[in-house]
């Protein structure tokens, strides 16, 4: 479902943004998917780095993507990637 919420904002300096997986809804393209998981970061939407656009420009991205939206996704910090694998 499209604009379903997934994440939160943090703010992280004046020009960088990271988003957090925050939340999760039951039933969602998120949880249907199996990937995704509370605590993860979202560094890119379709291949475009989201660091430094703001958070109504991120909301576009998706909403534009239509049925499929590609997610680069970063552990939750504190986590390496390798251990993330397994997890």
């Amino acid at each position: 479902k499209k604009g379903e919420e997934l994440n939160k904002l943090k703010h992280h300096s004046k020009s960088n943004f990271v988003i957090i997986i925050g939340r999760i809804l039951d039933n969602s393209p998120a949880e249907r998917c199996g990937q995704l998981h509370v605590g993860d970061r979202i560094l890119a939407v379709n291949g475009v780095d989201i660091s430094h656009l703001h958070h109504e420009d991120i909301v576009n991205i998706i909403k534009e993507s239509g049925y499929t939206v590609v997610l680069t996704v970063g552990p939750p910090k504190g986590k390496s990637a390798h251990k993330y694998k397994n997890h």
